[in-house]
């Protein structure tokens, strides 16, 4: 895995307070403005890139003791930037608002750059991209999808953390492939205001992170119910405790591959972990995907005939948002 020199330098002269080191630090931010373009052009892992992140990370350097950055998927509503979802069909649209997730993320971090993503959200490896090229490294590497721009800058410890969208596994498959921490979060749990929707169903705020600690202070200020979405439900964030074992549930063991079943018997005598083994036929899985494919098919082609009639109509974006 890389480690990023440029990012730990930054956050070093942050912690040291030291203002001697003002004229480095700027020289710093300057040198990761160069590589953030860099990475645009040569992997195509942003969208957009945060042209002011200079002004930005000497603006918290004035008043903050401590610095974090975090990148955002080209699905949620940015002003100013270009919001696509990485299609041709909403190529040239800016919005005017911010999402309910860059509201938030924007008084407690510095935004990198918008990330690239499958179109409308609608892959598993990165490639089914229409706007911009596909997100892969020099040795032809995908990094898996719909969410392959956030885990290529996790993968380069740029951002610490990642912010995406998982269906069905687009921050948790990429998530896996660098292999990171790929998170969905539970249904209802963060706004979804102002993110372009694949399926409204199905929708969750995802993420991928290099340190679980960084998505439990994510979580700390995401976590807020918001009226202007109409599927969030009243909870507030409590962070994880452990009390007890942590009860694993294994479906099918005899399909799984040597590797995994070695490593549930390695864990099976730790005293950590209570395991349960459940056969196939207890779970009904090959339904669950069915009934997957059905709601997110469904609800996919209606958001497309949305998005086409807001691209050649006067129709408000954000009013059909939520629609």
């Amino acid at each position: 895995m890389v480690s990023n020199n440029l990012i730990v330098q930054i956050k070093d002269i942050f912690k040291s307070r030291d203002i001697d080191r003002y004229e480095e630090l700027k020289s710093l931010a300057q040198q990761l403005l160069n590589y953030l373009i860099e990475l645009k052009k040569k992997y195509n892992i942003y969208t957009s890139v945060n042209t002011n992140i200079v002004l930005h990370i000497m603006e918290r350097f004035t008043r903050e003791k401590e610095i974090y950055f975090y990148s955002l998927k080209d699905s949620f509503l940015k002003a100013g930037y270009v919001c696509s979802s990485a299609s041709k069909l909403l190529l040239n649209y800016k919005p005017e608002i911010d999402s309910k997730v860059t509201q938030i993320m924007d008084q407690y971090y510095v935004l990198t750059g918008i990330t690239n993503c499958d179109e409308f959200s609608c892959g598993s490896y990165g490639t089914n991209v229409s706007g911009y090229n596909a997100v892969v490294l020099d040795d032809d590497m995908a990094l898996g999808g719909s969410s392959s721009g956030a885990s290529a800058d996790c993968f380069f410890g740029i951002s610490d953390i990642n912010i995406g969208t998982d269906t069905g596994g687009s921050c948790r498959f990429p998530a896996n492939l660098v292999g990171y921490f790929g998170f969905k979060t539970s249904y209802g749990t963060i706004s979804r205001f102002g993110l372009i929707s694949y399926a409204h169903s199905l929708d969750t705020v995802g993420f991928i992170v290099r340190d679980v600690s960084e998505l439990d202070k994510a979580l700390k200020h995401l976590c807020v119910y918001d009226i202007d979405d109409s599927c969030m439900v009243k909870v507030s964030y409590k962070p994880y405790e452990y009390s007890g074992k942590i009860k694993v549930v294994i479906i099918d063991y005899h399909k799984m591959g040597k590797e995994q079943q070695n490593y549930i018997n390695s864990i099976s005598c730790d005293n950590r972990f209570e395991i349960e083994y459940l056969p196939t036929h207890s779970i009904n899985t090959e339904m669950l995907t069915v009934v997957y494919e059905i709601i997110s098919s469904i609800e996919f082609f209606s958001s497309l005939n949305r998005y086409n009639s807001i691209k050649h109509s006067n129709l408000d974006f954000v009013q059909n948002l939520d629609s």
